[in-house]
């Protein structure tokens, strides 16, 4: 039983952060490669954020989730997992910016601000995945006498 538990929770945190930090990785040395325009590097790591982490990572979660027959207790520490994960793409986000301008701290930039909103709209895409992956777990699907 506890070593069903480990492998779940480890399958989990593999699924859900080593493809986010790769991905930002990968972005961060599209970065400093100028050919492409700050402005499409920027509008990339945009979509990934806000559109296709929380798609992935909701939806790897529930998968597993319901794959191990998890209900909605254990499934908010896997939606704290996806938040946590959506952060950190956030703010690796936000260090290759600033580390391709050669900036380290700039509060009061424009770029902090953008950041701060790309993540908010993140994390509201993402509760929204959350709040059906929750309905969906708690559904019995029955299918209608004939």
């Amino acid at each position: 039983m506890v070593g069903k538990q480990v492998k779940y929770w480890l399958l989990i945190i593999i699924v859900s952060y080593v493809p986010v930090i790769a991905i930002e990785m990968l972005e961060r040395t599209l970065w400093y490669h100028t050919a492409l325009g700050r402005a499409t590097i920027g509008r990339i790591e945009g979509l990934f954020i806000i559109f296709i982490f929380p798609a992935y990572l909701v939806r790897m979660n529930y998968l597993f989730a319901k794959k191990h027959n998890k209900k909605t207790a254990l499934f908010i520490i896997n939606s704290f997992i996806v938040l946590h994960c959506i952060c950190i793409a956030a703010a690796l986000g936000r260090a290759s910016y600033a580390g391709a301008r050669g900036v380290v701290e700039d509060a009061e930039d424009f770029a902090f601000v953008w950041n701060t909103l790309e993540w908010a709209a993140a994390a509201f895409v993402s509760l929204i995945w959350i709040i059906t992956a929750f309905i969906n777990l708690n559904i019995k699907h029955q299918t209608p006498d004939e």
